[in-house]
């Protein structure tokens, strides 16, 4: 799920450039980093196994690859050990009028390899996709001992995505929902409110929320266009400044990641989620 935002709207939804930050605030390029490096250095052998099977299993597929990489932040803790390994059907046609057998067959492609997935990558149960829907994309993540698998598909020209979350014994099921924004969001959704002041609901087109047991515990803001990380660090100062959140070693990780593309920020109770992809990493 690749969104970005323009950045000529940037002036509506981040800090100001002529905002300041103390000295204490701020970290340089030159700050040690040893605490908390980026994600793609402290990448273990296991993960660039898995990575290098999962790009293989792309391209027997003729999926498209990404790698996506995410920063979990709450009141005193940085969880930077998230990666999301995407791959994409970007040959899917829907609208098409008359969709003959081959391109049906491009369109289930996911679908007729669930199980070659699930066995290749040992995963324990796949989500159930209603009415046997053509899956646009399969998402495979690792948050430190847990796994995650989402299968994202169209319903009425929007994204709807089912996971399941692996913890141990349990499964943790979920549904995602892309809509679009009509009205003020921030207003609409609990979760946004207090971040009112720190955004534009005008600047996106579309958002996503998360559902589990029937109740909304997450809201997503998609970014449409490539804006660099380097553009948010004064916003995430701020934020972390009004919620009395420590913001030390998230600064650390953001500078040290300037330079990559951010592509969705998730707001849950209690933290934030920050989604990020290179420059380099869009579909291959």
């Amino acid at each position: 799920m690749t969104y970005l935002k323009n950045e000529e709207q940037l002036e509506d939804t981040t800090v100001s450039e002529t905002d300041t930050v103390s000295e204490t605030d701020s970290v340089s390029e030159t700050d040690s980093v040893s605490e908390i490096d980026s994600v793609e250095e402290v990448e273990t052998d296991p993960s660039i196994k898995l990575r290098n099977k999962i790009k293989k299993l792309g391209d027997e597929l003729n999926l498209a690859y990404v790698k996506e990489y995410s920063i979990k932040i709450k009141k005193n803790t940085v969880n930077s050990d998230r990666i999301g390994y995407l791959l994409a059907n970007t040959n899917m046609k829907l609208n098409d009028d008359d969709i003959d057998k081959k391109q049906k067959k491009i369109n289930n492609i996911i679908n007729d390899n669930l199980d070659y997935l699930k066995n290749e990558l040992k995963i324990k149960k796949m989500p159930h996709i209603e009415d046997n829907k053509p899956i646009s994309e399969f998402v495979y993540g690792k948050d430190n001992n847990k796994s995650k698998v989402y299968l994202g598909y169209y319903q009425d020209e929007l994204n709807v995505a089912k996971s399941f979350e692996f913890d141990k014994d349990n499964i943790i099921s979920r549904t995602y929902y892309q809509k679009k924004v009509k009205e003020d969001i921030f207003k609409k959704y609990k979760l946004l409110k207090k971040y009112q002041t720190f955004f534009n609901y005008k600047n996106f087109t579309t958002y996503y929320i998360r559902k589990k047991n029937k109740n909304i515990d997450q809201v997503s803001l998609v970014y449409d266009d490539s804006i660099k990380i380097k553009n948010f660090i004064l916003l995430f100062t701020k934020i972390c400044d009004k919620l009395k959140w420590e913001k030390k070693d998230l600064l650390k990780i953001l500078n040290k990641n300037k330079h990559k593309n951010i592509n969705i920020i998730t707001f849950g109770d209690d933290y934030i989620t920050i989604y990020y992809q290179d420059d380099s990493n869009e579909y291959i």
